[in-house]
């Protein structure tokens, strides 16, 4: 069975948002839709976005909003506002809510993860599509 590039890499994005340095990583709760604009991303683009991400969950100042656009050139720009609640602990970790809009044209959704930090990483222990 060949497998595309762009099946692996969202299948990839299914299972982890990518590395971000310093040994953090978030993983994905579960798989994205490819008709989710967060779906469609490519991987250059997801590793961007996902390094937004972190960053939102990393920085302690609550609802501190991050503006991400996608590098990829070549076609309809992709924007996106991140932003995240303050912490909580659940099952003695500490977790944050983490706010998403993304935009491409006039087409636009909003995602909700909880992430919690386990081991130093962060991951998304429930998604909701807004």
């Amino acid at each position: 069975m060949k497998v595309s590039r762009r099946n692996l890499s969202l299948s990839v994005m299914a299972l982890a948002l990518v590395w971000v340095g310093e040994g953090a990583w978030a993983q994905a709760y579960s798989a994205f839709s490819t008709d989710t604009i967060y779906g469609s991303l490519k991987h250059e683009e997801a590793v961007s976005f996902n390094k937004a991400a972190v960053g939102v969950l990393e920085n302690t100042q609550d609802n501190a909003t991050t503006l991400w656009s996608s590098p990829t050139k070549r076609r309809t720009p992709i924007t996106a506002t991140l932003n995240a609640d303050g912490v909580q602990q659940q099952n003695g970790m500490p977790c944050r809510l983490l706010h998403s809009r993304l935009e491409r044209g006039p087409n636009h959704e909003s995602w909700e993860f909880l992430f919690c930090q386990k081991d130093g990483q962060w991951k998304a222990v429930s998604q909701t599509l807004r």
